[in-house]
């Protein structure tokens, strides 16, 4: 919250309780401001006393970088008009189906065979500039991690995807993360801390998406800061009892048509002829 007054002579006051107010009560005042064909500057509607704020925690939007590639300079700009319009959250849906262009050091393969292009990936260096630019504007960010389907995991990583080539949405989304592997949920628990620890917010949303074969409504729960994997009947922790995974769920996906589809990256393309 801020408050804001300006006097008729053009002299002004911002008082507020936190860095995010006062920034807040600044983007207000720029909006004060007018500027004449002449190029003349001049305060608006003096005198004027603004106390705002926040009606609604939450206030966002979402942008998708997996089916449309956003260069930097654009989600910049996004962050920008966000700042302008007050908002607090951006909701980065960073990898899906069509294409990974998020760069992960312990597994290079993800964005080095899912991206669209040379050019088409997010460093974790761009990652971290983006972060602090949308912290310094008030502006926290959000990853979305489609997870199990919906995921891109197919161009990297074909081996911990149940049916790589299987394709059912026109971008392919349909593939799912492989829940009886015990090597899903190692590369589950790296993978998510790699980025959890990348984007350095409490929130991680992994979407639980499209889970076609019922094996596991949810493949993974993240509670406490601790990852726990879940099979058809019951949950444990990463750093509890081992269970065995099971196949309960998975009959009669063999008649499901399967047709191949090229990666983003040529050099991507699924492996994998047939489903497990």
């Amino acid at each position: 919250s801020y408050e804001l007054s300006v006097d008729a002579t053009g002299q002004g006051e911002l008082r507020s309780n936190s860095t995010v107010g006062a920034i807040r009560g600044l983007e207000t005042f720029a909006q004060l401001v007018e500027y004449s064909m002449e190029g003349e500057v001049q305060l608006w509607a003096l005198p004027v006393k603004v106390q705002d704020r926040p009606q609604y925690k939450y206030r966002g939007i979402k942008v998708d970088t997996s089916r449309h590639f956003v260069p930097l300079r654009r989600l910049r700009n996004i962050i920008r008009g966000m700042e302008a319009a007050k908002l607090n959250v951006l909701q980065w849906h960073a990898v899906d189906g069509p294409s990974f262009p998020l760069e992960s050091k312990l597994y290079p393969s993800l964005a080095d065979k899912g991206k669209y292009c040379p050019s088409c990936v997010y460093t974790q260096q761009d990652v971290k500039e983006l972060v602090a630019y949308s912290r310094a504007r008030g502006v926290r960010i959000i990853p979305e991690l489609d997870i199990p389907g919906h995921s891109g995991f197919q161009y990297g990583m074909p081996e911990i995807v149940a049916c790589p080539n299987y394709q059912d949405f026109a971008d392919g989304g349909a593939r799912a993360l492989d829940p009886t592997l015990d090597k899903t949920y190692a590369f589950l628990t790296e993978w998510l801390s790699e980025m959890a620890s990348l984007f350095d917010d409490p929130l991680v949303n992994v979407h639980r998406d499209h889970d076609y074969y019922m094996v596991s409504r949810r493949l993974l729960l993240m509670t406490a800061g601790t990852f726990h994997r879940c099979t058809a009947t019951r949950c444990v922790s990463s750093a509890g009892t081992r269970a065995t995974p099971s196949r309960a769920g998975w009959q009669g996906t063999a008649s499901r048509r399967e047709t191949s589809r090229p990666s983003p990256s040529t050099s991507g393309a699924a492996s994998h002829a047939r489903c497990r």
